[in-house]
């Protein structure tokens, strides 16, 4: 597959200087630094249009050549792409805004969130309103140019992911404040009088990693996955089934948004919605669109996550040699497997097991 600035390049093989490589898997065709512009499919510059020019006496024609007839097929030719990236992007920022509704919203639903706290999530949702009424005007608009239209969409999906990381950090802040859990969230031993179940109260008459832990959701309510977990299954789907192959921004979104407290569910939720669309679970989607940056980044963040997780639900020790061998094969130097896709499974089905829900393993056809 060749990549978008190919597309641009392509016109001019053979007249600039130039290379060709598959690094990551697509060809790519570049014009080599210092000798000609980056954006060659849209502009040549002196030195391209030199090379166009034989040199005299130099014992060989090249072959006649219109540096302007070049250009306009290069328009021609990237136009469609650009408008196709700034859909793309434009696309991606919506569902970002969507997901990111979300989870502000259910952080307003939380009883001892701070006043502060509660004025910085109305300011970032009035902020995600802003970029959200800048993006329909950018789909309502036909005065803009295609690369003005595309660059447009970039600016708003950067300042979107600002306010994401925004939000990460007051997600972090909000469930370290003293004081910030609900009562179900109590460590055994420590509730308030009368909202514990009656026999249960008394920490001695628990058997040792087998009581579920207060911050685990509740059997019965295991499979009822949020609108925010299920947001991320439903973009973590569209990135690695993206047409142009992995769509890398809203892989590394939902990725650096699994914690320890969302990952079993967005997990079931692929399960359950998606993961009869290519008869692969998360993690085997994971790891093989992933790339060995983010195999080494993002795995490492789920396997610790799960691995926390899995100590709540007191199934870590049932799952030790799986995530020894995940952390062996994530630390290696030169390559990564993909086969560790398993090992996560088998983690997956365990928790689930312990958990109560039915979406344990991947839904296949």
């Amino acid at each position: 597959m060749l990549s978008y600035l190919s597309y641009a390049n392509a016109p001019y093989w053979g007249f600039l200087p130039m290379g060709m490589t598959n690094f990551g898997g697509d060809t790519q065709i570049f014009t080599i630094p210092n000798y000609a512009s980056p954006n060659i499919g849209l502009m040549l510059n002196p030195m391209g249009q030199a090379a166009l020019t034989p040199s005299v006496g130099g014992g060989f024609n090249l072959p006649s050549f219109n540096p302007q007839s070049a250009v306009e097929y290069a328009k021609a030719l990237v136009t469609p792409i650009l408008n196709n990236m700034a859909s793309s992007s434009i696309n991606t920022s919506l569902q970002n805004i969507s997901m990111t509704k979300t989870r502000l919203n259910a952080m307003l639903q939380q009883e001892n969130i701070t006043s502060a706290q509660r004025q910085k999530i109305n300011e970032l949702l009035e902020k995600l309103d802003e970029q959200e009424k800048k993006l329909k005007e950018l789909t309502t608009s036909t005065n803009l140019d295609p690369q003005t239209a595309y660059n447009k969409a970039i600016e708003i999906e950067k300042e979107i992911r600002k306010i994401i990381n925004e939000v990460s950090e007051l997600v972090q802040n909000t469930s370290s404040t003293p004081g910030s859990s609900t009562p179900t969230t109590s460590t055994p031993g420590t509730s308030t009088p009368g909202t514990s179940t009656p026999g249960t109260s008394t920490p001695a008459t628990s058997t040792p990693g087998t009581s579920t832990p207060s911050s685990v959701t509740p059997t019965n309510n295991i499979d009822n996955f949020s609108e925010e977990n299920k947001a991320m299954a439903d973009v973590f789907s569209d990135a690695v089934n993206d047409k142009w192959g992995t769509d890398n921004e809203k892989f590394n979104l939902v990725c650096s948004n699994i914690n320890k407290d969302n990952v079993l569910e967005v997990m079931l939720a692929w399960n359950k919605y998606h993961s009869g669309d290519d008869n692969e679970s998360f993690m085997e989607a994971f790891m093989w669109d992933a790339d060995s940056t983010q195999k080494k980044e993002y795995g490492k963040l789920i396997a610790n996550a799960l691995r926390d997780r899995a100590e709540e639900l007191g199934v870590y020790d049932e799952c030790k040699e799986e995530f020894a061998q995940i952390n062996k094969e994530l630390n290696s130097f030169f390559y990564i497997s993909n086969d560790i896709s398993a090992q996560f499974d088998s983690i997956i089905e365990k928790m689930a097991k312990k958990a109560g829900s039915k979406y344990g393993t991947a839904q296949k056809s």
